[in-house]
């Protein structure tokens, strides 16, 4: 039985419908978040003194990231920032939690199916 890539993601979708796709965006949205967060670690760290000047490109991503930020009408400043990293926390926590209860889903599902 040799199945093509195309067939056996048929084959799944086939077996767990809207669940397969849900687990994929909900590991992007994980992968997403956690990105976010590293990224924020750079105005961080130049707020609480660290200076970022002759770093190569950390200086113009902080910049960057300070105009981003601006332009969602948010002043870059440790509360504020703490803040971000709580909310990108909290939404990584229930993205993954959710993930694995879907994750779950598709491997019964896909289990049952091939049955």
């Amino acid at each position: 039985m040799n199945l093509t890539l195309r067939e056996y993601l048929s084959t799944l979708y086939d077996a767990t419908g809207w669940r397969l796709i849900l687990t994929i965006l909900l590991a992007a949205l994980c992968s997403l978040t956690e990105g976010i967060g590293i990224v924020l670690l750079i105005p961080t760290l130049q707020i609480s003194g660290l200076n970022l000047m002759g770093q190569g490109k950390l200086q113009s991503y902080a910049v960057s990231i300070d105009s981003a930020l601006r332009w969602m009408h948010l002043t870059p400043s440790l509360p504020v920032l703490l803040l971000l990293f709580l909310v990108l926390i909290s939404a990584r926590t229930i993205a993954m939690k959710l993930q694995m209860v879907a994750g779950s889903s598709v491997q019964q599902q896909i289990q049952s199916y091939l049955r």
